[in-house]
This record gives structure tokens, sequence and C-alpha cells, in this order.
């Protein structure tokens, strides 16, 4: 016990010599803006290339490279960790405000997948009647697990956990223990598809034929958002924040490319060619994507003083239109995908240069609907003596 006590009192003066109790840093973090923007043009490259491509054209070369890679650590792990940060300079400090917010994301979720899934399907069926693409796993869509799902799952729990007298210490230490669990229970079937659909918010679940029906689970990636969360209490509360972003960033880099040059040659882990293998992550590839994406951070804090004005304008205000971005470029990407290109050609698999055009097109047109939306569509004009009726 003494051994025990003696090393809990070095821990404590360590962290006291280096961070404050209270918040001491705050203000605008362009290096988040610009970690999301990247994060969210890369989401229609990286989603119309599963689309598009086929699986074999997935499991090597640039198919890859896109899905595999950019679309791994890159992708979901670093909007997640950039996401907790931001928890640290939103408006959330109450445990009910968590809870509320969780909510509101769950049931955007669900809504989501009526207007990316329910729709695009029906339409689909109604122009090629092809019953067995758009309608035989119409319900299992409609329910489908995804970011704004595990968001909301994720927020509510840090909300209880708050209310229950859970700091960040004992909320890290249970999301690293529900990541091995979550590793260790693999993919389950229920037999049930009602059962499946629920389960799928939390573990790792297929049907009998041994598809995917959890993306984003809570067990598995809850401690990727905790990590990030965890990150931004401690960068707004460091006494020297250019040191804590060079001792952290710096190493997390390195282990990060150790990590990443040992697994994507074997095309192991997370860099495997397997839904289950990215989708239901594994507790070691969830904390090497915390510090590729704690690296990467570090490295955009030191582009941002040599980028244009024009850019940083852009990825500032790109990133504050992630939720219409999000869901806009879902909606189109099912649409050209799965429904007009079906129609069309009978087959969605397309050259990698109309690929790329495709993914161009969703990125600007999700970019502008977007901004239409938060400006123009969402707002009353105020000109016109409507605000406030």
């Amino acid at each position: 016990m003494a051994g025990v006590s003696a090393a809990a009192s070095h821990v404590k003066k360590f962290y006291q010599k280096r961070f404050s109790d209270e918040p001491v840093n705050g203000g605008y973090l362009p290096e988040l803006d610009v970690a999301k923007a990247i994060c969210l043009i890369g989401m229609p490259v990286v989603h119309l290339s599963g689309l598009c491509m086929g699986d074999e054209a997935l499991t090597e070369g640039v198919g890859y490279v896109l899905d595999s890679v950019l679309g791994g650590p890159f992708g979901m792990p670093m909007f997640a960790v950039c996401m907790g940060i931001s928890t640290n300079y939103s408006h959330m400090k109450k445990p009910a405000e968590y809870v509320r917010r969780g909510l509101i994301l769950l049931i955007m979720g669900l809504a989501l997948n009526i207007f990316r899934y329910g729709i695009p399907y029906l339409l689909g069926y109604a122009l090629t009647g092809d019953s067995g693409r758009y309608l035989s796993d119409i319900v299992f869509k409609l329910f489908e697990t995804d970011v704004y799902q595990f968001f909301g799952l994720s927020f509510m729990l840090i909300g209880a956990m708050f209310m229950c007298g859970i700091k960040w210490p004992g909320i890290f230490a249970a999301a690293a223990a529900l990541s091995v669990i979550g590793t260790c229970l693999g993919m389950i079937d229920t037999h049930s598809d009602a059962l499946n659909i629920f389960l799928g918010n939390f573990i790792g679940v297929t049907d009998e034929a041994g598809h995917i029906l959890s993306f984003f689970p809570l067990l598995n990636w809850f401690i990727v958002v905790v990590a990030g969360c965890v990150y931004g209490y401690l960068m707004r509360r460091a006494r020297d924040l250019r040191a804590f972003w060079l001792k952290t960033a710096i190493p997390a880099l390195v282990l990060a490319a150790a990590w990443m040059a040992i697994r994507i040659p074997a095309q192991a882990g997370m860099f495997g060619t397997s839904e289950e293998a990215y989708y239901c992550i594994s507790t070691p590839d969830a904390i090497s994507t915390v510090f590729t994406s704690i690296g990467m951070l570090g490295v955009y804090r030191l582009l941002v003083p040599v980028l244009p004005a024009f850019v940083k304008n852009a990825a500032r205000s790109l990133s504050r239109l992630i939720i219409p971005y999000y869901c806009i470029h879902w909606v189109l990407a099912v649409l050209f995908a799965e429904v007009y290109l079906i129609a069309r050609y009978g087959s969605s698999d397309i050259p990698f240069g109309v690929l790329m055009a495709a993914s161009a097109a969703v990125i600007a047109l999700s970019w502008f609907f977007a901004w239409l939306w938060r400006n123009r569509l969402r707002r009353p004009n105020k000109a016109s003596g409507t605000a406030g009726k």
C-alpha cells in the first residue's frame, strides 16, 4: 500500500507541475479545423470507392490505399479524436448537455438512414424492379449503425458517467475495458434479426451469411472518442501548450509510423481487407489510431502558419458544416452509386477517373448545399421582417 501511495503522489506532482486545475488555454484551434476539413473532403472519395470499386480492386493498389489506408486511421479515428477534443471547447459543460447532444445525434442517425437508404432504395426498386437488391435488406439499412449513432451513444454514456460522479480518468479506464471486451467478443450472430439490429449498436454482429451488421459499435470505438476528450481536457489545462504539443505529437507520430510500417505491408488488423477488421476495431488498433491522430494534429499545427489564408478560411468554413455536409454527401453518394449507375448501366463499377470526378462533384455539391442550408434556408431572413414570427 505504501508503494501505491508513493506512486500516486508522484503522479499527482507530475500532473500539477505541468497542468492547471482549471482551463488556461482557449481560443481558436485552426489545426482542428484543418484536420476535420481533410476528413470531410476524404469521406466522399472513400465512400464512393467502397460503393463503385469491386471487392478485388479494394484489396490492392490505389483501391486499397483509398479504402484501407486513407479510409483507415486517417478517416473515422481522426474524426472521432477531433470531435472528442472539440467537446472541451464547446458549450457542453454539464452531464445533461452531453446526454441531450447524444440523443439528438442518435435521432439524426436514424433520420439519415431514411434519406440515404430508405428513399433511394425505394426509388431504385421503382426504376429497376430489382427487389433482391433494394428490398431484401432495407429494414437493416433503416436501422444500420453509423457515425451519428456511435457519437450519440458515446456522448450519452459520457454524460451518464458524469452524473455518477466518474471523472475523465475513470471514464478512460472504462473505455479501455469496453474496448478489450469488444475485441474479445469479436463478431456474433444471435440468429434474431431484431436482436442483431439492436446489439449492432454496441458490439460486432453478423448475419447467418457472415455479412457485418454493425458499423462503429460502441464497445470497440468508445475509447477513441474518449481519448480525444481526455487529450482536449489536458490541452486546455497545459501550463506550456507548445511543450505539450511537442512532447505528445512527436512520440505519437513515431509510434504511428512504426505501426503502419508493420501492419500495412502485412494487411493486418484494421489494414486488413475485411470489413470486420476496421468497423469492429481491436484495442491495439484503436490505441494506434489515437497515436496517429495526435501525431497528425501536431503536423497540422506546424503547417497552419504557412498555409494561405484562403485555405485556412475554407477549412474553417467546412468544419462548421459537419452535420449537413455529412448527411448530404451520403445521400448523394448512394443516389449516384446505387440508384443512378444501377438503373442506367446495371452496375456501380466505374473507371477510376470517373470515380474521382464523381467524388469531386459530391464534395462540391455537399459543401454548397450544406452552406446553403446553414446560411440561407435554416436562418430566417431578417430583412424580410419574418424573424421571430
